[in-house]
């Protein structure tokens, strides 16, 4: 085969995971970004489907380019999906590796479940996943497409600088733009008006409730300002909603590599990150049970404190590298594909 082709949604951040293989294995890469220019912070759905379709497009017309190679696809996934269905029966030999391929709530719609079915129905598909419950879920649907499990790695460091935000003061972060139960962090605020607690989130959120006086919510900020809030923090509460794709990760990571004590939803998107003793978790949707964790940190900061160094070490096994080396096994030296 030709080199790997390397499918991503932009251009503007380069392509990380071909710079690792060339240097570390020095293999050669071909980068294929779908789109071109500035990326925008957060899209509307009809701009994401928009995206989709001119991804599917610019395959079709560029099928020279895919054919007889290893692809690797990080955005743009759907559209991408779609293509290499249509042309697979055209195609002499290919593989495709879809990676961070993301629904969420979407999944447990019936007419999504009946495209996905169509879309994996493709010997020559491996789909990497970043949860377990993602595993079975894309297993149930398709018996032809190997479907794997790498855990989602990250280097993130949050810096911190000079907090602006002077009435905060030893409060609770939580953040993140999909799938977040603020509104139960926000009954945990009821009973604990004396505690402050702080969200982030984006404007395009629609599950924030109104709060009550001692939650602080920020909407849309930089990267800079969000990481800046967490790092103040005197603890993170990671609080999902659905037990649905991949979430939460980059916030738990985040959080761990700040050495923070962390209430995280016991279900298998991040509690992988947190073995006995690394972090508190808390049963989804359960107020009670989120109550419990909090006031473990709470009445035993000494203990809480050591919970967050057990953290970072272990946040130190998800680095970029390790998830790059798994998946360049998995393309290159796997039997599976």
């Amino acid at each position: 085969m030709k080199d790997l082709l390397i499918i991503t949604k932009n251009d503007i951040w380069g392509c990380v995971f071909g710079e690792y293989i060339q240097r570390y294995h020095n293999l050669l890469y071909f980068h294929f970004p779908i789109l071109k220019g500035r990326r925008q912070k957060f899209s509307s759905k009809k701009k994401r489907l928009m995206q989709e379709l001119y991804a599917f497009i610019k395959i079709i017309l560029n099928v020279t380019k895919i054919d007889n190679r290893k692809t690797f696809c990080t955005g743009c996934q759907l559209g991408v999906l779609a293509a290499y269905k249509i042309l697979s029966p055209f195609l002499k030999d290919y593989s495709l590796f879809i990676y961070n391929f993301y629904l969420h709530g979407l999944s447990n719609k019936k007419v999504v479940k009946l495209v996905l079915r169509f879309l994996l129905d493709n010997k020559h598909l491996t789909l990497i996943c970043q949860s377990p419950n993602e595993v079975k879920f894309y297993k149930e649907l398709s018996n032809r497409a190997y479907i794997t499990f790498v855990p989602y790695c990250s280097d993130i460091m949050p810096h911190s600088y000079e907090l602006k935000q002077k009435e905060l003061c030893n409060y609770f972060f939580s953040g993140g733009f999909t799938n977040r139960d603020y509104n139960l962090i926000g009954k945990l605020a009821e009973r604990y008006p004396n505690q402050q607690f702080v969200i982030v989130a984006s404007a395009l959120n629609k599950k924030i409730n109104d709060m009550p006086r001692n939650v602080y919510v920020y909407k849309d900020l930089t990267n800079e300002e969000f990481n800046n809030l967490l790092s103040h923090s005197e603890a993170v509460i990671v609080a999902l909603y659905e037990d649905v794709g991949s979430s939460g990760q980059i916030l738990s990571i985040s959080a761990m590599r700040k050495k923070k004590p962390i209430i995280y939803t016991d279900i298998s998107a991040i509690n992988y990150y947190f073995p006995q003793g690394c972090g508190y978790p808390y049963k989804i949707g359960d107020i009670d049970s989120l109550e419990a964790a909090y006031k473990k940190i709470v009445n035993n900061w000494e203990e809480a404190v050591k919970v967050g160094e057990r953290a970072y070490k272990q946040s130190l096994q998800y680095k970029s590298s390790n998830c790059y080396e798994q998946i360049y096994k998995l393309i290159f030296t796997s039997n599976e594909c």
